[in-house]
């Protein structure tokens, strides 16, 4: 049995989505593991979120485009990863409401905000990203458009990511 072959059955058995390069230190040394993980991610079993994070995939039944295989979706994968990561976190006020049984509105965009103002580590899912979120107050919420609007971006990542986003126009109102 090949390298590779381990790398795939320990993704398709386990019961979270979330994989770390870590997590098949036991398989094979570094180097081996990575260029596995490269291939996994070429095949479309494994999909690159992060430096060293992965989320095993799964293709839409509708789009037919590869997604993420959680039933939490973009959000889900995002908190699986942070909690791999052991980093902790919070929700902004409105969803924390909602999570709480306080109110029963949904929030449009749910703000994951790390709870150390150092953490720097960038993860990606489709468009939906966390970001550095250092000086809470002083960044700027920009809006996604995209069907994942589970997240919101602080700061503007795109440039980062290699996204283009459309451009945000602003009407008076007169």
């Amino acid at each position: 049995m090949t390298i590779q072959d381990r790398l795939a059955i320990r993704v398709k058995c386990a019961e979270h989505s979330v994989f770390m390069r870590s997590d098949f230190a036991d398989i094979a040394d570094y180097d081996q593991v990575g260029r596995g993980l490269r291939n996994m991610v070429r095949e479309g079993l494994l999909m690159k979120i992060g430096h060293g994070l992965y989320v095993r995939t799964r293709v839409n039944s509708i789009t037919g485009k590869l997604m993420p295989d959680n039933i939490r979706g973009a959000l889900g994968v995002l908190l699986e990863a942070l909690k791999r990561l052991g980093i902790e976190y919070q929700f902004d006020e409105a969803s924390q409401k909602y999570y709480d049984g306080k109110s029963t509105q949904i929030p449009a965009n749910h703000i994951v905000i790390p709870k150390n103002p150092r953490v720097s580590r960038k993860i990606a899912i489709g468009r939906c990203v966390l970001a550095n979120s250092q000086q809470l107050d002083a960044v700027k919420l920009v809006p996604i458009h995209t069907k994942l609007t589970t997240c919101v971006f602080r700061d503007d990542p795109a440039s980062d990511f290699g996204m283009s986003r459309p451009p945000i126009s602003v009407s008076s109102g007169h």
